[in-house]
């Protein structure tokens, strides 16, 4: 999934993707080419609605940030 920035049009050259479990918080995930992994950023939810975001199916979220966001949300 790409996020478009409605605003300006513009397309991030990285993927992009957010997550929140319930009624939890926002995290922005972005690959870090340096790290060779997953960072994720908690986002306030006021800075989401210039946002055009979309839901991507499991299967399409790339393995990695998919183990990613397991570790993330271990109970």
């Amino acid at each position: 999934m790409f996020i478009v920035d409605s605003g300006t049009k513009m397309t991030y050259s990285v993927p992009v993707f957010y997550s929140r479990r319930y009624n939890g918080p926002y995290y922005r995930w972005s690959y870090e080419q340096k790290l060779q992994g997953w960072r994720s950023v908690r986002v306030q939810a006021a800075e989401l609605p210039h946002l055009i975001l979309s839901v991507s199916p499991w299967k399409d979220v790339p393995g990695s940030l998919r183990n990613s966001l397991r570790a993330h949300y271990v109970e």
